[in-house]
């Protein structure tokens, strides 16, 4: 729906899902995690970025906590980490952000990778909003 356009309805749905993995899964559950900064993602572009960068960044820590700082799962929660503190006015920790995500992402995917695909082009795009970079769950 976010890529659609539909952002309220994309927030309120997935805001249910949120609610509904945290009772099923429990807060530190990566499904629970990566939801969390989807929705951090359609708060960027409602105009709550204090808001998204809180869910981005609880995402990437929360990411890292649960399957590592190499996982790619945590990789893509820190390029949208990395964007949102560029977009908000904090290039130096996004640039050093981007550049560690690149170094990790060049150890746990083959070349080619979309992953890798997306940090290569993170380093050279200056794009007004974090690219979305969706965390995709499994089926539970």
């Amino acid at each position: 729906m976010r890529s659609h356009g539909d952002l309220v309805e994309a927030a309120d749905l997935t805001v249910q899902v949120a609610e509904d993995y945290q009772h099923l899964l429990g807060d530190d559950h990566p499904n629970t995690v990566g939801v969390q900064g989807n929705l951090g993602l359609v708060r960027w572009r409602l105009g709550d970025h204090a808001e998204a960068g809180r869910l981005v960044e609880q995402a990437l820590r929360g990411m890292t906590a649960a399957l590592g700082a190499d996982h790619p799962w945590t990789l893509g929660c820190a390029l949208n980490a990395a964007a949102v503190r560029r977009l908000s006015g904090r290039p130096e920790e996004a640039a050093a952000l981007r550049e560690d995500t690149l170094r990790r992402a060049r150890g746990a995917v083959d070349e080619g990778h979309p992953l890798l695909l997306a940090c290569l082009g993170a380093l050279t795009t200056e794009a007004d909003e974090p690219p979305g970079w969706d965390f995709e769950p499994q089926p539970i």
